[in-house]
């Protein structure tokens, strides 16, 4: 199953973004009318973008007992918050159809990676949902960073080489989160397409998460720790979420590619995460960062 879903999503890739959505709308519309019929998600895949979500959120609905969100990113706590809650009902399965899944609990979910720095999301999650399960798989910023980067240059057309794209990043962001969280601007554009090295300042937004969730609330993962033990680290998620544990195969989706980092690029932004990756830790309570 797991294989077959590679090949749908790779196949999904090639459809044009504009086509994509206008079906996801004509999907939606009988999915509105029985929104009041409809489950709230139990686990919320928080971020980070570029950091394994897409890969955390397809294996986890392999099990038995979980059934997928309309579509894995739904977006709602940042960019179609005025859509409202019957919208948001309309990307999940029925409670009937969750009854019939299985005779013990059944579960759903999405994963949205832009959550995580949108300044808003952690309050309207907590008062739509305030005892949902919240899941971020954070990976190494200066990787991220990379990543992210060659993601846009793919996806998003970005133009800049990397070190100006870097240099051009403070003047295209900007002020965006402190203005959104004020009310002046609604969603974090800017952040979300060149944001490459402030979302990998995790620290700053998982304190504004840690100060809303109570801590044993969420569980916050190395992107690389589950890619190189898989087994572990789902076991961990689906006991985190409450299901019995099932045997796992591990699919990795969404990877993307590009040119290894330069060592001298690596070097000046693992420097410039430093502080960053330690204050995070402290404030997990990890043993060790990515700078160990």
């Amino acid at each position: 199953m797991l294989v077959l879903k590679q090949i749908v999503a790779g196949a999904k890739s090639l459809i044009p973004q504009p086509i994509k959505e206008a079906g996801i709308r004509l999907r939606r519309l009988p999915r509105l009318w029985t929104s009041g019929q409809r489950a709230l998600p139990n686990w919320i895949i928080i971020g980070a973008m570029r950091s394994g979500s897409s890969s955390l959120y397809h294996n986890l609905t392999e099990h038995p007992q979980v059934l997928p969100a309309l579509r894995k990113e739904v977006q709602f706590f940042d960019e179609n918050f005025d859509q409202g809650m019957a919208w948001y009902r309309s990307n999940f399965p029925t409670m009937r159809a969750m009854k019939r899944r299985h005779e013990g609990t059944v579960m759903t979910g999405e994963g949205s990676p832009a959550y995580i720095f949108h300044p808003l999301a952690p309050e309207r999650i907590a008062e739509a949902l305030p005892d949902v399960r919240l899941i971020a798989a954070l990976r190494n910023p200066v990787d991220r960073t990379w990543s992210h980067y060659h993601h846009s240059v793919k996806h998003r057309g970005e133009t800049l080489s990397f070190e100006d794209a870097i240099a051009a990043e403070s003047e295209r962001v900007g002020d965006e989160i402190e203005r959104v969280a004020a009310g002046d601007a609604a969603i974090c554009r800017a952040v979300h397409y060149h944001g490459y090295m402030i979302q990998g300042e995790y620290a700053r937004f998982m304190e504004r998460w840690l100060a809303v969730f109570p801590r044993e609330q969420m569980l916050v993962l190395r992107a690389e720790d589950l890619f190189e033990t898989p087994d572990r680290y789902m076991a961990e998620v689906i006991e985190f979420i409450g299901l019995p544990p099932v045997p796992t195969t591990w699919a990795t989706f969404n990877t993307g590619s590009q040119s290894d980092m330069p060592a001298d690029v690596r070097e000046r932004l693992t420097e410039h995460f430093r502080p960053h990756n330690q204050r995070l830790a402290d404030m997990l309570g990890w043993e060790r960062s990515w700078d160990d």
